[in-house]
Formats: C-alpha cells, sequence, structure tokens
C-alpha cells in the first residue's frame, strides 16, 4: 500500500469571496500556501479563511491534479483566485533547475566585468551617485519640471496648501526638528 501524504487543497476567503488553489505533500502541518498575495492577507485576517482538502494521493498525482484545476481555473486568476501562476516544476525537476541556476549565477561571478557591473550597480547613493556633488544647470531643470508637467505630477494648488497646513495645526515639533525648520 502506498502512503499517502500529498493533498489538493482550497482555501477560501469569505470576506473577499477568493479562493487558493494548491497542493502539498503533507510532511508539514502548518503548510498554508506559496503564494505570495495569499499568505500576506492570510496572516493578516486567519479567522477569514477556511481549508477544504480537495484530494488525496501520491505526490506526483497531486501535483498533476493541481496543475489540471489550475488550467481550468486559470481565466479567474487575480480575479476570484489569489494563484497567479499555473504551476511550480515538479519536485524531480527542481533540483536539476536550481543546479543550473547556482551554475550560471557562479559562472557570471568569475567574470570580473560582470562583478564590478553588479557591485557598482548596487552602490549608487551619495558619493558613489555619478551625480553627486553636480549641480544641474539651467537647461536640465527644465527638462526636468517639463518632465513632471508632462507626466501629470501638479504643483499643489492654494486650496490644497491650505487643506494641508490646516492639517498639520496643533501638531507638536521635538526640538530637532523645530531647529530644522527655523535655523
Amino acid at each position: 500500500m502506498i502512503n499517502v501524504f500529498a493533498y489538493v487543497y482550497l482555501w477560501y476567503d469569505k470576506r473577499y469571496y477568493k479562493f487558493y488553489l494548491g497542493y502539498t505533500n503533507g510532511k508539514d502541518k502548518n503548510y498554508k500556501g506559496s503564494g505570495s498575495e495569499f499568505l500576506k492577507e492570510y496572516k493578516k485576517r486567519p479567522e477569514d479563511f477556511k481549508q477544504r482538502i480537495i484530494a488525496e494521493g501520491s505526490e506526483n498525482e497531486m501535483a498533476q491534479l493541481e496543475k489540471k484545476l489550475l488550467k481550468i481555473r486559470k481565466k479567474y486568476f487575480g480575479k476570484r483566485y489569489y494563484n497567479k501562476i499555473i504551476s511550480w516544476p515538479i519536485k524531480s525537476h527542481i533540483k536539476s533547475i536550481l543546479k543550473i541556476i547556482s551554475e550560471a549565477k557562479r559562472k557570471n561571478w568569475q567574470d570580473p566585468e560582470y562583478k564590478k557591473k553588479k557591485l557598482k550597480s548596487s552602490l549608487k547613493s551619495g558619493k558613489n551617485n555619478p551625480s553627486y556633488g553636480k549641480e544641474k544647470t539651467l537647461e536640465e531643470k527644465e527638462n526636468l519640471k517639463k518632465h513632471y508637467i508632462k507626466n501629470e505630477y501638479k504643483i499643489h494648488g492654494a486650496e490644497s496648501r491650505k487643506k494641508r497646513s490646516l492639517a498639520q495645526r496643533g501638531r507638536k515639533l521635538d526640538r530637532e526638528t523645530r531647529k530644522w525648520i527655523n535655523p
């Protein structure tokens, strides 16, 4: 007899009327799912979710069943389902895929130009930023202004400024902030 560990499950979100379909090998009893959006919502309000086990069987059978069910429901992804993709590769392929990715990364990091480019791109703040300490010309400032206007970045009007000012009334500022505002 085959040990039955794996199962396909369906989570239901009572508040937003959405579903999350997945499968697990059943070894981790606290496993909820792997969908980022689903997990985010579940962590906020677990009392709104109910789980139903659809089928039990071998891990391979359950992976294939999950894939089949997700293909049928693909048109509802994002609307009625938290699922975003049909399926991760079946477990037997994961090791080979991870090995290929690992070898590619190792090869890339051995290339000095790739290494230099990656390290330089991650350190572009402060003195490492190419624009650090450089004053913008009037022409550059005008171009930026046109860009902001073109992309509908609006400067606050008098009415908006008044509303914002009223919202700040009565707010207590600490000593450092007051010094910064009135040097």
